[in-house]
């Protein structure tokens, strides 16, 4: 059985704010790498295998993707 799971970027400073900021650019803040690293080893330690990762061209999108997969051993 397959499985999706879908999680949102970490915080940036623009959730601070209460800003959507939609498709501009923002950073990931500390908090934010922080967030992205338990959520990768949630999915480690709850999960057997994820085959893939997929996510927006957006760098919060992807630098969030590149902390979970380091914390699932793919980096």
């Amino acid at each position: 059985m397959q499985k999706l799971y879908f999680v949102r970027h970490g915080q940036t400073d623009s959730n601070l704010a209460g800003l959507l900021s939609g498709h501009i650019e923002a950073e990931l803040t500390e908090d934010g790498r922080k967030q992205a690293a338990a959520a990768g080893k949630e999915l480690k330690q709850k999960h057997a295998s994820i085959d893939l990762i997929i996510c927006s061209p957006l760098k919060i999108a992807y630098e969030t993707a590149c902390i979970i997969a380091k914390e699932l051993g793919y980096s």
